[in-house]
């Protein structure tokens, strides 16, 4: 009884002895560190995964270099990872301010790892593929971190690293969620080539110490998840290129910025910049549906071509004064619509637009001048609800859409009609709306100016060719249009 008893406390003590130092003969290059003075090997095992395997070290002066590690998994297969909790709790690593992994010699951390090791400060996994989840969990005195070649960060991986102050993150397939989460103590922060950035991977928690991050540059990312960003108090800039997707309050309460660059952003969520009461500039070019920008303090607005406005996209943004929308294809349902006459909205370009959608522009009041387009097919009930332009250019096919749309003419002087005063007339008539008739006349011919490469400038009317101003040497076309008749000839002139 009692040898069964003792064999029965060894098989315990194997399954949980996964921090065992035993000293082996090298076999390989890594295996004994190629070389390396001072050489050492820890036997490793994770019960619930039945991972075993080795790692090969030295250590000196606190400082630990990795030189490989080699796992069997529970069906025999093998591989070189460091398992689940091989240093948890920091056990082994008690006054290890350094690890170094050299030689590509691991593949993957699992999770937990080296979790809470108390001392460490710099950290460099050059070579290790995929870091695993919460691997180095709350590592609060790491500030030096070197990430070259890894390709997957797992949740909560860097959770609570508090004290790194920069991170270049270039080339990484995927970083989870939660994996830098109250990261504090950054400073600055690039992102480059990376496939997803999921839920609150640089998140803070709320009410926790003022982030310090205030400029984020990010380009070249597929996903950014919900939450990503949420409560970066102290981020000021942020500039994005090329990012597929943008989740739900990915930069929610970041209640310090001030000014976002967007290039090439293909779809935001419309509760992105939820919160952020202190943007005031917003530049967005070549982006494809631009949302999220609701109640935040914005008063310059560049869109360069963007071609749709999502739903709610500007909605109480209540310093807006002037919206070029030109070449703009669509805009969204309640893309700019303020509540209680609190819009400040007074120019607006709506060139080239085809769709405006339901209260897109309620209660926009102090517009003084509206130009619906030829180009508009549809506008959605409300959309002009409570604007009131004493200018209006309109062709006669919109008229009776502008209605529907609840725009009003109760400030109207002058209903410019682009199709001919008649026309507008007609339809007005029809809507029994005959009280406006004395407002309306035929809209000015558009006239346009084009600089010449030569110094000179050509003159056109309504699309047309009508002149040039400077000197220029004509063709015998151009001359049509400047010479006088003479009779049987055209006079060419130098002028």
């Amino acid at each position: 009884m009692k040898k069964s008893f003792l064999s029965l406390a060894v098989m315990v003590s194997a399954i949980f002895a996964t921090n065992a130092w035993a000293e082996g003969e090298a076999t390989s290059s890594f295996e004994n560190c190629y070389g390396a003075e001072g050489c050492q090997e820890m036997s490793q095992y994770d019960y619930w995964s039945q991972k075993r395997g080795k790692i090969y070290y030295t250590i000196e002066d606190n400082k630990m270099v990795i030189y490989g590690a080699t796992s069997t998994d529970g069906n025999g297969n093998p591989g070189n990872d460091i398992v689940q909790y091989a240093y948890a709790d920091g056990k082994n690593l008690a006054g290890i301010t350094e690890i170094k992994f050299v030689g590509n010699n691991v593949n993957t951390i699992d999770p937990m790892a080296f979790r809470g090791a108390p001392d460490l400060v710099s950290l460099d996994l050059t070579g290790v593929q995929t870091v695993g989840m919460n691997a180095f969990f709350v590592f609060i005195h790491l500030a030096n971190l070197n990430l070259t070649g890894v390709q997957t960060i797992d949740h909560g991986a860097f959770s609570g690293a508090s004290s790194l102050e920069t991170l270049n993150l270039k080339d990484i397939e995927t970083i989870g969620s939660s994996a830098f989460y109250n990261a504090t103590g950054l400073t600055s922060l690039s992102l480059e080539n990376i496939g997803t950035i999921g839920k609150e991977a640089f998140s803070f928690s709320y009410g926790n110490t003022s982030p310090v991050l205030e400029t984020l540059n990010i380009k070249n990312v597929g996903t950014i998840g919900q939450w990503a960003f949420e409560n970066s108090t102290g981020l000021k800039t942020l500039n994005m290129e090329n990012v597929e997707t943008i989740g739900d309050r990915a930069f929610m309460r970041a209640t310090s910025l001030e000014t976002v660059n967007l290039t090439g952003v293909q779809t935001m969520d419309q509760s992105t910049f939820a919160d952020a009461p202190n943007l005031k500039t917003a530049n967005l070019k070549d982006c494809g549906t631009v949302a999220g920008f609701a109640s935040t303090g914005l008063e310059t607005l560049n869109l360069e071509n963007v071609e749709v406005i999502g739903r709610s996209a500007f909605y109480d943004t209540r310093s807006l004064k002037t919206v070029n929308l030109k070449n703009v294809q669509e805009i969204g349902d309640y893309a700019f619509m303020n509540y209680n006459n609190t819009s400040q909205l007074e120019n607006l370009d709506l060139t080239g637009v085809k769709i405006i959608g339901q209260s897109a522009f309620y209660g926009a009041s102090k517009l003084t001048n509206l130009v619906v387009p030829d180009t508009v097919e549809s506008i959605g009930s409300m959309a002009f609800y409570q604007v009131n332009p004493a200018d209006l250019t309109i062709s006669s096919d919109k008229i009776e859409m502008y209605i529907n749309a609840k725009g009003g003419f109760s400030k109207i002087q002058n209903i410019y009609c682009t199709d001919g005063a008649d026309a507008c007339k007609a339809v007005l008539t029809r809507l029994n709306k005959a009280s406006l008739l004395g407002y309306v006349k035929d809209a000015p011919v558009p006239s346009e100016e084009r600089q010449l490469a030569d110094g000179s400038v050509a003159l056109y009317r309504d699309g047309k060719l009508v002149g040039f101003r400077g000197k220029r040497i004509y063709t015998v076309e151009e001359a049509a249009l400047v010479s006088k008749d003479t009779g049987n000839t055209i006079k060419l002139r130098y002028k």
